[in-house]
C-alpha cells in the first residue's frame, strides 16, 4: 500500500547490505524500497535493547532528516537500543510515530531503567503494529494497535499532521537534539566524574538531557539534575534520570547546603557578568561544608572553541576567562584545588612574520670535476723515464699543484658543510617554533576549575 502522506521509514538494512560487527539502519522516504536511502552504520551493541546515551548514534541525523523532509509520520521497524530514543525525538519534534515490533518484548526481562525508557517511548507511539508481541507491559498508552503494515499506513494516512511542532520555531530542545552529539559528549565528560568520587549527593546544574547524570550513576554516585526546559527535562526523566524542571538559579536558592558536589557545565557562558556573580553566591550557599564545585566552560584561549563551537549555541552570551571565574570564586570564599590551564600550561611563543634569509648550502665544485678531461701528452724522454721507474719533474710539479687544489677543495668543503649544519640548525629551530604555534590548536576546548568550600570555623 502506498502512503497518502509523506512517511520517513527507519528500518534495518537487508542482506544486500551486510555489515561486519555492527548493524545498518536506513532512512527512506514514503516507500520501503532501497532507493535514495540514507544509511547509518551503528556499533553492534546498538542492537541490544538498553537505555544509554552511547546508543544515540542516530539521533542527530534523524532529527535533521525530520526537519529537512518534514514527514507527517515516522515508521520505525524494530525496537533496539539504537532506535528506542528515535521515538521520543520524533515526539519532541511533533511528528507522529508508528512502531512495528519485529520480535517479542518481554517486560520482565528488562532492567528498571530500560523499562522506564521503553515505557516513556511507548507512551509517544501513535500506531503500534503487532502489539501482541508486547508481553506484560504494565502501561496502557494511547497507541492504536493494528495487525500489519498496510493497516498501519492507512491509519497514518487518515490523520495527517502538520509536519511537526518545530516548524518555524527554534527552541533549545531543537538545538539539543539536532546539533549536540550525545555519544561524543559522553566521552568528553567522562573524565570529570573523578572530581566527585567521594561525593554522595551531587547536583548537575542545567543538566540538559542528563549525560553527566548517567556517567555519575554508572560510577555509583548519587546525583540529581535541574533543567529549565520542560521538554528536555521530561526527556531526561524518560532516560531514567532524576531531573527536576525548574529555573536553575531559583532551584539553588531554595536548596541551601543541600549538596556535597555541584557540577556546573557550560552554564556561565549563557549569562552576563552580573548574573555570573549572583550565580557564584548561590552555588556557594547550595554547597555543604567541604563540598566540591566543578565549573566547566568554553576556554577563550582555545582556537577551536573560538572558531568551531561557541557560536553554534543560540543562547551563548560571552566567553569568560578561567582566571576571571577563579577570582570570582575566591572572592566568595572558595578554594581552587585544580585548574585545567595550570595542568596544561598554554605556552605562547613569538613567531616572526618575515621568513629568515636562506643560506647558500650548495657544495663547491670539487677538484675531480675541474680536472681536464684528458691528461697532457708525454714526450719520449718522459716515457723513457717511466720505463726506468723514474718520475718526470713536470709530473712532480703537477702533483704538487693538484695536492694544493685538493687542500683548497677540502677547505671549501668544510666551510660548505659548516654552512649546511647552521642551516639545518636554523631549520630545526624554526620547525620547533612552528610546532609550538601549532600546539595552540591542541589546547582543550574547555576550561575546568575545581573548588572546595572550606568548613566553617567554630
Amino acid at each position: 500500500m502506498v502512503a497518502a502522506v509523506p512517511i520517513l521509514w527507519v528500518a534495518e538494512s537487508g542482506p544486500d547490505w551486510p555489515v561486519e560487527g555492527g548493524m545498518r539502519l536506513a532512512f527512506r522516504f514514503s516507500d520501503t524500497s532501497g532507493d535514495s536511502a540514507d544509511l547509518q552504520i551503528l556499533p553492534s551493541e546498538s542492537r541490544a535493547l538498553e537505555v544509554g546515551f552511547r546508543n544515540h548514534q542516530m539521533n542527530r541525523a534523524f532529527a535533521l532528516r525530520l526537519l529537512e523532509g518534514k514527514p507527517d509520520a515516522v515508521y520505525i521497524c524494530g525496537l533496539y537500543g539504537g532506535t528506542l530514543d528515535l521515538i521520543r525525538v520524533a515526539c519532541l519534534l511533533g511528528v507522529r510515530v508508528c512502531l512495528e515490533l519485529l520480535e517479542p518484548l518481554r517486560w520482565g526481562d528488562l532492567d528498571a531503567r530500560t523499562a522506564g525508557a521503553c515505557d516513556a517511548a511507548l507512551q509517544c507511539v501513535d500506531v503500534l503494529v503487532k502489539g501482541e508481541r508486547l508481553v506484560d507491559w504494565p502501561g496502557e498508552g494511547s497507541a492504536r494497535r493494528v495487525m500489519d503494515r498496510e493497516e498501519a499506513i492507512g491509519c497514518l494516512s487518515d490523520g495527517a499532521s502538520s509536519g511537526g511542532d518545530a516548524k518555524g520555531h527554534l527552541d533549545y530542545a531543537l538545538y539539543e537534539f539536532c546539533l549536540r552529539d550525545h555519544p561524543l559528549l559522553l566521552d568528553m565528560q567522562r573524565p570529570y566524574v573523578a572530581h566527585f568520587r567521594d561525593c554522595t549527593n551531587v547536583l548537575d546544574m542545567a543538566c540538559g538531557a542528563g549525560i553527566f547524570l548517567e556517567l555519575l550513576g554508572d560510577q555509583g554516585v548519587a546525583a540529581r539534575g535541574v533543567e529549565r526546559d520542560p521538554k528536555i527535562a521530561e526527556y531526561a526523566r524518560g532516560m531514567g534520570l532524576d531531573v527536576e524542571t525548574s529555573d536553575a538559579l531559583t532551584y539553588l536558592g531554595r536548596n541551601a547546603g543541600a549538596f556535597d558536589g555541584i557540577y556546573c557545565s557550560h552554564f556561565v557562558e549563557h549569562l552576563p557578568f552580573e548574573a555570573v556573580q549572583a550565580l557564584m553566591g548561590l552555588l556557594v550557599e547550595a554547597l555543604s561544608d567541604d563540598g566540591v564545585l566543578v565549573l566547566v566552560f568554553p576556554d577563550p584561549e582555545s582556537i577551536r572553541s573560538q572558531l568551531l563551537g561557541f557560536w553554534r549555541d543560540p543562547e551563548h552570551v560571552r566567553f569568560y576567562h578561567p582566571e576571571l571565574i577563579e577570582l570570582m570564586a575566591l572572592s566568595h570564599g572558595l578554594i581552587c584545588e585544580w585548574s585545567s590551564q595550570r595542568a596544561q600550561p598554554h605556552r605562547v611563543v613569538p613567531f616572526p612574520s618575515k621568513a629568515p634569509e636562506l643560506l647558500d648550502t650548495r657544495l663547491p665544485k670539487l677538484f675531480k670535476e675541474k680536472a681536464a678531461a684528458s691528461p697532457p701528452q708525454e714526450s719520449r724522454y718522459e716515457r723513457f723515464l717511466w720505463k726506468l721507474g723514474l718520475v718526470p719533474r713536470r709530473r712532480l710539479l703537477q702533483a704538487d699543484r693538484t695536492l694544493d687544489e685538493v687542500r683548497q677543495d677540502l677547505a671549501a668543503l668544510r666551510e660548505a658543510v659548516g654552512i649546511q649544519g647552521r642551516a639545518i640548525g636554523a631549520l630545526g629551530e624554526r620547525t620547533e617554533t612552528l610546532w609550538q604555534v601549532n600546539q595552540t590548536w591542541a589546547w582543550d576546548d574547555n576550561a575546568v576549575l575545581r573548588f572546595r568550600k572550606p568548613a566553617r570555623k567554630i
